[in-house]
This record gives structure tokens, C-alpha cells and sequence, in this order.
């Protein structure tokens, strides 16, 4: 429905050139994200103030995507398309007005949070150039062995970082630890 609304909404996606578009693996998994979403802030209805990091978090992410004011109205129309359609009577007058309270909260917490953000760089051409040309770098240098120095600078920083990760030792066990090498890394 978004797409039909307004086809140019396509672009802002990573999926966009998709041949086989509503049959698209990325679509699908985008998809079921926002409306796994959708489930957690309907599933909270009554502890609003739960919901709004969240929606705030995700609009200053989609400014960074080029979401703007009047895409939110397009999902907002979108989802009430949604509804109807998969529902059927089921999505009574009443339902309809229950749900444009929702999204109208939903927007209006998400537009606030995107205006917020400050939409211009802070760095010089000059810095921007030398920040892409650094980061380029250090991506030669290989993803992994860069990640796995980010962690190993953390954990030497903050030593007590490390049990945030415990989960990730108690769930594979020893075998994870030597195949994954991040303890070692990280206290070597």
C-alpha cells in the first residue's frame, strides 16, 4: 500500500531494485520488522511512556534514511489500508477511529523527535573527505579484524564491559570462545 500511495517512497529502500518486489526476501524481512513493531506498541498501549524512547529512537534513525514529514502520513494511510483490507468488516468505524488515535500518536512522537535532529554535518569538506578516507582505511584493514580491535579497545577501557557479553560465553560454551576469539582478544 505504501508503494501505491506513493511510488517514490521506494527509493528510500535498500530493496528498491528488486525484480520480483512483494515476493523480495528484504522486503519480507523489512516488513515483518515493522509490523513486529506495530505489535510490541499496540501490545503497550496502556504504558505509552514505554513506547516513546522506542519511537523516538526509530525516527531519528529514519532521518539518517531520508524519511520526511509527509511519509509518515502515507503510512499512516497505508496502514489504514492494511487493516481494512485484512480485516474486512471486522474494521468497524469504531476500529478505524481507535486506530487514526494510534497513528496520530505514533506520528506526532515521531515527527517531534525527528525535528530534533540536526540535519547538518559539523565537519568541514576537508574533515569529511579525510573521515571517509580514514574510514576506507581502516575497512582494508578487514571488517573483522577491526571490530574485533574495537571490542578488545572496549573491554581494555571499560574491563566491566565484558559482562555485557556473558551471554553470548554461557550460550556457545568453550568451543564458541576459541572459535570466536573475542575473550582472548579482548583480555590479550
Amino acid at each position: 500500500n505504501i508503494f501505491e500511495l506513493a511510488p517514490g517512497a521506494l527509493e528510500l529502500f535498500g530493496f528498491k531494485d528488486e525484480e520480483d518486489l512483494y515476493n523480495s526476501r528484504k522486503l519480507k524481512s523489512h516488513a515483518t520488522a515493522v509490523v513486529k513493531t506495530v505489535g510490541i506498541a499496540v501490545g503497550k498501549l496502556e504504558k505509552l511512556d514505554e513506547v516513546v524512547p522506542v519511537l523516538q529512537s526509530l525516527a531519528v534513525r529514519h532521518v539518517g534514511y531520508g524519511v520526511e514529514a509527509p511519509h509518515y502520513d502515507v503510512v499512516g494511510k497505508a496502514l489504514m489500508q492494511t487493516l481494512e483490507a485484512g480485516l474486512g468488516s471486522a474494521f468497524s468505524s469504531s476500529a478505524r477511529v481507535a486506530w487514526s488515535k494510534v497513528w496520530h500518536a505514533v506520528s506526532t512522537t515521531m515527527l517531534e523527535a525527528a525535528k530534533s535532529v540536526d540535519h547538518k554535518c559539523p565537519l568541514s569538506e576537508s574533515e569529511v573527505k579525510l573521515v571517509k578516507d580514514t574510514w576506507a582505511s581502516a575497512e582494508s584493514l578487514g571488517l573483522e579484524s577491526v571490530g574485533v580491535l574495537l571490542f578488545k579497545n572496549i573491554f581494555e577501557l571499560a574491563p566491566r564491559a565484558l559482562e555485557l557479553f556473558a551471554w553470548l560465553f554461557r550460550r556457545c560454551g568453550t568451543p564458541c570462545r576459541r572459535r570466536h576469539g573475542w575473550r582472548q582478544a579482548a583480555l590479550s
